[in-house]
């Protein structure tokens, strides 16, 4: 995503001010296309490179994402007229500012580097940073890399070394529930509009659904707005809303329900519940402990001790499958159902 705001009015545009108040070390925001997201986070950045000398990093999932960006824009250039005291370049990777009018020597504002090459990456080349900007951090296309997550977590250990500076800021459009920050970090979406701190082990993670009526209400007039007005399109780029996101098989465990098993599937767990009074199935993440029930793995790397592999034919897996066909069996998220709906596709259940 470009940085540019050009012709948005003010009033339409994300105000980040909620979110950079956050407690949590990494905080996400996700909003419609255009909102201003990647523009009010590096802004912030610019700032802080002026009073404080800070620097950031502009992190991407790929190379390739890196370079057709900066094929077709200026990514500095929206920022001339709020700095205009200041002169800012792109040499290579490398954002650079200094005073005009000055012959000082040009500062580092701040780098891109893509996630697929993180793990290279040198500290010592930005000793400053103290924002990590992760665009885009939802796929469109589904597309992600083996073990992202802990990629994004070892490059900010490398950034950081646990010095305490670096807070991670993650931006997406409203693409997909199912990705694989929700599914690690077991998050669920705040109501549109609001900002939620969820605690996480012994720290917090800090979402935005970044939600403005005077965006909507704009860009639903533009040229796009209009031919667009009623489609899916519309619904995602400019009501802000997942395509996904509906409420089928979604539903609260009742107190009458027994815990029957817990599933792994690709690192997650999934607690199976099971009401007798009526015949509804429900499946969350709460699993407890030394419950006794069994406990079955669909890969052998989900594994662990007192576990059984299960074989895809398995009464468990039918029973499922069979329920959710007829509806009988409920999902506590829409993000929980997505990603245990994937798992079933995966193993050519669904």
């Amino acid at each position: 995503m470009t940085a540019g705001q050009k012709g948005i009015p003010v009033s339409a545009r994300w105000d980040p001010s909620g979110l950079f108040g956050s407690p949590s070390p990494v905080n996400m925001v996700i909003g419609a296309r255009s909102l201003g997201k990647t523009f009010g986070i590096v802004k912030r950045a610019i700032r802080n490179h002026i009073k404080n000398g800070e620097q950031f990093v502009y992190l991407r999932r790929t190379d390739k994402e890196i370079t057709r960006m900066l094929g077709v824009s200026d990514f500095l250039a929206p920022f001339a007229e709020y700095f205009p005291e200041w002169e800012m370049r792109i040499r290579g990777r490398v954002m650079e500012m200094r005073q005009k009018g000055t012959k000082e020597k040009w500062s580092t504002l701040g780098v891109f580097v893509p996630l697929s090459a993180a793990a290279s990456y040198k500290s010592s080349a930005l000793p400053k940073v103290s924002i990590i900007f992760f665009d885009e951090f939802i796929s469109e296309r589904g597309m992600y890399w083996p073990d992202e997550v802990d990629s994004l977590i070892g490059f900010w250990e490398t950034v950081d070394r646990r010095n305490d500076r670096t807070i991670i800021y993650m931006a997406a459009n409203a693409a997909d529930v199912v990705n694989p920050y929700f599914a690690e970090w077991d998050l669920t979406l705040p109501t549109k509009g609001k900002t939620k701190t969820y605690p996480h082990n012994d720290s917090s993670i800090t979402i935005q659904y970044a939600d403005d009526a005077e965006f909507r209400k704009y860009a639903s007039r533009t040229n796009i707005g209009r031919f667009t007005a009623g489609t899916n399109y519309a619904r995602y780029a400019q009501d802000n809303e997942f395509l996904a996101d509906t409420e089928a098989l979604i539903g609260t465990k009742t107190s009458a329900s027994l815990f029957r098993c817990e599933l792994g599937f690709n690192r997650k767990n999934y607690g199976i519940w099971y009401d007798m009074q009526e015949g509804n199935w429900y499946i969350n993440g709460q699993i407890p402990k030394d419950d006794g029930r069994e406990s079955y793995a669909l890969l052998r790397r989900d594994l662990k001790p007192n576990t059984i592999l299960l074989e895809r034919a398995s009464p468990v897996l039918k029973t499922l499958k069979r329920g959710i066909q007829q509806g009988y069996v409920l999902f506590d998220t829409v993000a929980r159902r997505e990603s245990f709906l994937k798992s079933m596709g995966l193993l050519g259940m669904r």
